[in-house]
């Protein structure tokens, strides 16, 4: 059969728009499965790129918290545990009182945080080349799961029973400030963490260096005795604090 071209117009006319309707609405619905960005009116249309299932794989790995394995997940809770026992002590005396000595010749508040900062600081440098080396020797992962927290309790660290001279170069400037202590504090801190976090997975136990006094610690032990160290110097600070007190009541008037 053939039609007049106005009647095939009339016949064929509303199919071709219903099919153009069509395939708008899906445009409209799938722009990324069409390849196409919407744009604004009078602008040109821009074709967008596929997206990469590698890619999007990976960045959902990336976003997943990163499980650290037991032996450092304890040690890291420990060391946020006796930081707060720490700045609990220290924050209890009012800056200005915690810049005087106490009576026994002492060393002040300020003194000690800044003591505990420079040598956080330098453990974590040691933590951080020792682990760097370790990789390039080979060190293996961590299989072990058995806690370390009790490795050092023979020696007693955080009992200041027997005085301990520091070596000099850890004897902080007399004129050590309670604020920029405690700046320095959260310095090393962040500084420890990050050596941890990038010795993660390594077996730690495998990598000594020596203590001036304590003789060689494995790299579980140089983080654990942080720790510790800060716990030891906690007393300190309240025993300063009870002598700043004492002092205080001593000198008040009488009248």
């Amino acid at each position: 059969m053939c039609l007049p071209a106005s009647s095939a117009l009339d016949w064929f006319g509303p199919m071709l728009f219903a099919g153009l309707q069509m395939l708008r609405s899906m445009v409209s619905r799938f722009p990324r499965t069409m390849g196409i960005v919407r744009c604004a009116p009078g602008t040109p249309a821009i074709t967008a790129r596929p997206l990469s299932t590698s890619f999007s794989i990976s960045s959902r790995r990336k976003m997943q918290r990163r499980t650290v394995q037991k032996r450092l997940a304890e040690i890291a809770n420990y060391l946020d545990v006796s930081r707060a026992r720490l700045l609990d002590s220290a924050k209890r005396l009012h800056p200005s009182f915690a810049e005087i000595r106490p009576q026994t010749g002492s060393w002040s508040v300020a003194e000690i945080l800044t003591h505990l900062a420079m040598v956080e600081g330098w453990v974590a440098k040691l933590i951080s080349r020792s682990a760097l080396l370790g990789k390039e020797q080979g060190v293996g992962p961590e299989t072990s799961e058995e806690s370390v927290l009790s490795s050092l309790d023979r020696f007693s660290i955080t009992k200041p029973i027997i005085p301990v001279m520091t070596s000099e170069r850890g004897i902080p400037p007399r004129d050590s400030s309670t604020n920029q202590a405690l700046v320095s504090l959260e310095a090393s801190r962040r500084a420890l963490r990050d050596a941890l976090r990038d010795a993660d997975g390594m077996n730690l136990a495998a990598l000594s260096r020596p203590h001036p006094i304590l003789g060689d610690l494995n790299l579980y032990q140089w983080a654990l005795f942080v720790g510790q160290h800060d716990e030891r110097h906690t007393r300190q600070i309240e025993r300063a604090l009870r002598d700043l007190r004492e002092g205080a009541a001593e000198s008040a008037p009488i009248l």
